[in-house]
């Protein structure tokens, strides 16, 4: 695995005017603290996404099926997004050499991925990474201190995290799932990472019909 390198892939402390940090609350029943990388919002061509894989980092397979299933349904029936479970692009009853996983991250289109820490399964991050993508760096504040990610798969770069209430460092079975969803996509949609469905979008005469 390479080394990760000094250039920061994530806003820092040291970079307060990239950072933007928002209390979101879902059905005022769940806050997450989240920040983004305005910078990489203000340079990129590439939002809204549109085609995004869901992965639940975590040994529980049913724990990981019913949170990317879940996660999954909720992006699509509320963002014009298509998503992607990990336990479906890569399923563990096969071995996938890394030349395979990387093909099948490019078939499926998959421009960015949702990365939500449930205890961890003992997964290199490459596995959702490009070959030519640089590691993840997971030593700034904003990886630290948050369980779920969004991550570039061409770059290795995190360009939004969130944290959950509390001194809750893992998404376990005890985290109310829906509630979660419903945070996640709000502060993703209100951002600009995502977008509405056009069916949900503003009716505008003589072009929805």
């Amino acid at each position: 695995m390479k080394q990760a390198t000094s250039s920061p892939k994530y806003i820092t402390p040291a970079l307060p005017l990239l950072a933007v940090v928002f209390l979101v609350s879902a059905c005022g029943t769940l806050d997450i603290a989240a920040v983004a990388d305005t910078q990489f919002m203000m340079s990129t061509r590439t939002l809204p996404f549109e085609r995004i894989l869901v992965v639940c980092d975590t040994r529980d397979l049913g724990l990981k099926s019913e949170l990317e299933e879940g996660m999954k349904r909720y992006l699509e029936e509320t963002a014009g997004v298509e998503a992607f479970r990990d336990l479906d692009l890569f399923t563990p009853l096969k071995t996938l050499s890394e030349k395979e996983k990387v093909w099948a991250l490019k078939d499926a289109g998959i421009n960015v991925v949702l990365y939500m820490s449930a205890g961890g399964s003992g997964r290199s991050l490459r596995d959702w990474l490009y070959t030519e993508a640089e590691d993840v760096d997971k030593t700034t504040q904003a990886w630290q201190s948050s369980v779920v990610r969004l991550i570039i798969p061409e770059t290795g770069q995190v360009v939004w995290a969130a944290g959950l209430p509390g001194e809750s460092q893992l998404i376990t079975s005890e985290t109310p799932a829906r509630k979660l969803y419903a945070a996640i996509t709000s502060d993703l949609l209100k951002r600009g990472f995502l977008a509405l469905p056009t069916d949900n979008q503003p009716l505008i005469r003589g072009f929805n019909r």
